[in-house]
């Protein structure tokens, strides 16, 4: 399956900044930092590789909002204590400790439905609370609990949904239900549902398209669709999958894509990985086609 990136960032001047204005913060000060830069900060420790650090601000950020929280408790520190505990799943689900990852997963879940009962529906409250079934399904498929996945997954399809259909179409919107079925079709595929998981792809390729003709491109829109034609590539290559359109022209599609995206961004390294997955894929490709041959 392609390499699917985290949802750490990666290391960017502005998240170097907030890692040292991090560390030069005093126990006082900490409060004083936004969510974002406690967030940037462990990232950037992340991928300099110092995941103790990155750990331990994660863990900081959550203690300073549960501490805002107590000694003023409105709807923006709420949500400001809810990203907290996703950016510190985060974390916890790149260095592996998945279950320490869905509790803190699970905590910002709960955060949000108590936001949305309390205070009412808004796009963004909706949108948090699909975000966090998304790292919920994420952790519980890495666990192995693919029906827990399934369930999380749905639920975060049909809020995307509802998004969509009480508050309009934008890009992100687009994007969101289009990296729902790109996930719904990744544990359909792990359950062996594999004409599911061929539905799922398929939705969310037509989203991907729908997104780029309404809104035309970007790079986050052109990564979409990217996504969406290598699984539908690996269904094809590797499970033998009938589609009206064979592997070689779905891969082609895909690789023309990356291309691009290498081309605007050279030193993005996530490119280079979908890049050498689709020579993967067509490595297999000409082996099952001289076995088939010989026979």
């Amino acid at each position: 399956m392609a390499p699917r990136d985290g949802a750490v960032p990666s290391q960017t001047p502005r998240s170097a900044q907030a890692l040292n204005r991090w560390l030069a913060a005093g126990p006082d000060a900490l409060r004083k930092l936004s969510v974002w830069d406690g967030g940037q900060a462990a990232g950037a420790a992340l991928n300099s590789g110092q995941p103790e650090l990155a750990l331990r601000i994660a863990n900081q950020v959550v203690a300073a909002q549960r501490q805002v929280v107590a000694e003023d408790r409105t709807p923006e520190r709420l949500r400001d204590l809810s990203i907290s505990m996703n950016k510190l799943g985060d974390v916890a689900q790149a260095l592996g400790a998945l279950e320490d990852a869905r509790t803190a997963y699970a905590e910002s879940e709960r955060i949000r439905r108590e936001l949305l009962a309390e205070y009412g529906r808004t796009p963004e409250r909706l949108r948090d609370l699909s975000i966090s079934m998304g790292r919920l399904g994420e952790v519980a498929q890495a666990l192995g609990a693919l029906e827990d996945a399934r369930t999380a997954y749905a639920e975060s399809e049909r809020i995307a949904r509802e998004l969509l259909a009480e508050y309009g179409r934008t890009p992100e919107r687009l994007r969101d239900l289009s990296v729902s079925m790109e996930r719904l079709g990744d544990v359909a595929r792990a359950l062996g549902a594999l004409e599911d998981a061929r539905s799922a792809y398929a939705e969310g390729e037509r989203i991907a398209r729908e997104l780029l003709a309404e809104f035309g491109e970007s790079v986050g829109a052109l990564e979409t669709l990217a996504y969406h034609l290598i699984r539908h590539a690996e269904l094809s290559t590797e499970l033998l999958l009938g589609d009206e359109r064979p592997a070689p022209t779905i891969a082609a599609e895909a690789l023309r894509l990356v291309k691009r995206l290498k081309q605007a961004m050279p030193h993005d390294a996530r490119y280079d990985r979908w890049l050498e997955h689709l020579q993967s894929l067509a490595a297999k490709r000409a082996g099952a086609a001289r076995t088939k041959s010989r026979h």
